[in-house]
């Protein structure tokens, strides 16, 4: 839409596209990164076909300076292609169609004069612009003596513009030379101009120093490392491409990737090997690129692998929307998976099937961590006899942290690139998120794939012990690994239940029996209640905290299934002090049978089938009823019948007598 106060100027604004005309040749007739007509491929001179890289949603330039620098007419021959004798003091603001644009990106002009608007108005427009334009006529001095003493320190006090362009400071500014009457530069100053606002210099130039900026250096490297698939230390041509569809869209052809690799070869020292490009050569390019006035390449490049204006990573790439319904839980998708298991087969070098220590600082150097991970993590998953994270585990701790905590898993899946490889460039599809947990216990139709285990004991029961031996791990085997005394409070480990694969969390905390279980606390797939079979007064305790929490669960909310775990059943057993055994309070409840298990040198992983059945299929909990019953009804013919056999015995013996 165009706005103005001339009828004829008006009506000249409804043909737009002679803007678009002005301002793509003023993008294209930019020189190429080796001088002369031709330039090297669509990395060095392709005009993108869409928004790709470009986050902004509009460009608004203000222009301002003195009366009678020709603000007004600059405008208006941009608008109308020829000068105009006759000029308002004043040029209603004007926009230009994103689609008659560079960078399809809608941009607003904004006029200022002083004989019409005051200076409130002025710090409003400024606050408002995105990029500042100041005007002053070569043959008038003292307009460029009122830049110095007027219009920069207003602009330098009011804190409030996001750029500038004038002549002067290099790293934030451009100064151009046009004239109005004959059309000389008009294009240019509205395509610096916005250049400035969509490619800003500063964030990755030094031009002091004449060299990339450290954060500019991180983020490429970051790219680097992401584009190098086979994590060689090198981009071939496949991985060249793989940037160069993910920045602009098309592959480069063999001709052009030949003269980018001359190019680098000739200008880099060590920025090609093995004919491909090192990570010096590839900083070389981009340096050059913002030296030949081609920082919009740059930008590019960066903006598709997410980053913003200050070269971090967009929050809405670190911190996406998504709905999770009250009961509902967070797993990793089929995407999800598979992205992982490239990330570990990736950064396997040596491919043993594990990741040893430097394979871990190698993993996690794309993050602004070098290695987040503590010894707790390696006692939470499965290893190999080294220590060592494998595969299995890897899938474990990430299925996990989606569970616990999603937003750092999202996080994380930015940093490690899986934006820049899924084609809907969404990072909710390497999660899933399940329907509420009671709509699976109505319909008794389980879809869930990872299942909490709580495990409550008092302090010394065994629980630790217990979880570690759902990742196979014995007494025996603890006492051989380092810092055992770092043993996480949380297992994962993968299952099989008829034959498809599913992950049981499990989360231990003490407590003793005057403790009160939250809601957090129950809230869960399962519970383990844990004593120590070896300690007379353990039992009591989960005795207690069933008879608290248990035996009058509310109908709004779900309640777990509960198994009883007698541990350190190596030891002695004893009887407990308490007023019936395990095995009679489990029978009064209606509960399983309860089990006991031992850690020392031989794990019963029979037990971890059952929870994950009993996490699954929460409502077959009565079938304990019936075990119960049958048992009473066995019971009592056993008994009926051995009367029976005995009072014949009796009879028989009288008449043999």
């Amino acid at each position: 839409m165009c706005v103005g106060n001339d009828k004829d100027a008006h009506n000249r604004c409804k043909n737009v596209s002679g803007v678009g005309g002005l301002v793509r040749s003023a993008a294209a007739n930019r020189h190429a990164l080796r001088g002369g007509g031709g330039g090297v491929g669509m990395m060095m001179n392709g005009r993108q076909k869409g928004p790709r890289g470009v986050s902004r949603r509009d460009v608004r330039i203000l222009l301002l300076g003195d009366r009678q620098v020709g603000k007004t007419s600059l405008i208006l021959s941009l608008i109308s292609e020829e000068f105009l004798d006759e000029v308002p003091a004043r040029a209603e603001e004007i926009t230009i169609p994103p689609d008659v644009t560079p960078q399809f990106v809608p941009t607003h002009i904004v006029d200022f004069s002083f004989e019409e608007q005051e200076e409130s108005e002025l710090f409003e427009e400024v606050s408002k612009a995105h990029v500042v334009c100041l005007l002053f006529a070569l043959d008038d001095l003292s307009s460029l003596e009122a830049l110095r003493s007027y219009w920069l320190p207003l602009l330098s006090d009011s804190s409030l513009w996001n750029s500038l362009d004038a002549a002067g400071d290099r790293s934030g500014s451009t100064a151009v030379r046009g004239q109005a009457r004959d059309l000389s530069n008009v294009s240019e100053v509205f395509h610096y101009a916005q250049k400035a606002v969509l490619h800003p210099s500063s964030p990755l130039y030094n031009y002091e120093i004449s060299e990339l900026t450290i954060s500019a250096v991180r983020a490429l490297h970051r790219i680097f490392r992401l584009c190098d698939l086979d994590n060689d230390g090198l981009l071939n041509d496949n991985e060249i491409n793989f940037l160069q569809i993910r920045a602009f869209g098309a592959p480069l052809d063999k001709i052009n990737l030949m003269e980018i690799k001359n190019l680098i070869e000739y200008n880099s020292h060590n920025g090609i090997r093995n004919d491909s490009i090192t990570e010096t050569g590839f900083l070389f390019l981009n340096n050059l690129f913002i030296q030949r006035g081609r920082i919009e390449t740059t930008w590019a490049i960066l903006r598709s692998f997410g980053y913003a204006d200050d070269l971090n990573i967009r929050n809405d790439l670190l911190e996406p929307n998504f709905d999770l319904k009250p009961g509902a839980s967070v797993e990793l998708s089929s995407l999800g998976v598979d992205f992982m298991t490239s990330l570990f087969q990736k950064h396997d070098r040596d491919k043993d099937g594990a990741l040893s220590p430097e394979e871990l600082v190698d993993l996690f150097d794309v993050c602004p961590r070098s290695n987040p991970w503590g010894m707790d993590v390696f006692h939470s998953v499965t290893t190999n006899q080294k220590g060592w994270i494998d595969l299995n585990g890897f899938l474990c701790q990430w299925s996990m942290t989606a569970y616990l905590d999603t937003p750092r898993f999202i996080e994380y899946l930015a940093y490690f690139g899986y934006m820049e490889c899924d084609s809907n460039n969404n990072s909710t599809t390497a999660i899933r998120l399940t329907r509420p947990k009671l709509e699976d216990v109505k319909s008794r139709v389980c879809t869930r794939n990872v299942f909490l285990c709580h495990v409550i004991g008092p302090e010394g029961a065994g629980k630790s012990s217990f979880l570690q031996g759902l990742l196979g791990r014995t007494v025996r085997d603890l006492r051989r690994m380092d810092h055992v005394n770092e043993l996480s409070r949380y297992a994962i480990n993968c299952l099989t239940y008829r034959g498809h694969h599913k992950y049981l969390l499990m989360h231990d905390f003490d407590v003793v029996e005057e403790d009160i279980l939250t809601d957090e606390d129950l809230d869960c797939d399962v519970i383990v209640l844990m004593y120590d079979a070896s300690d007379k007064n353990s039992f009591e305790t989960v005795a207690i905290l069933y008879r608290n929490h248990f035996l009058n669960p509310s109908s709004a909310q779900f309640t777990p299934p509960v198994l009883i775990c007698g541990a350190k059943s190596d030891r002695a057993e004893v009887k407990q002090d308490f007023e019936m055994s395990p095995a009679q309070f489990c029978r009064k409840h209606l509960l399983p049978p309860p089990v006991l298990v031992s850690s020392w040198s031989d794990i019963r992983r029979d037990v971890y089938d059952t929870l994950l059945s009993l996490a699954i299929n929460p409502h077959k909990r009565t079938k304990y009823q019936y075990y119960y019953t049958l048992m009473d009804s066995s019971w009592t013919r056993t008994v009926a019948v051995s009367g029976l056999l005995a009072m014949a015995g009796f009879i028989l013996y009288k008449y043999l007598r």
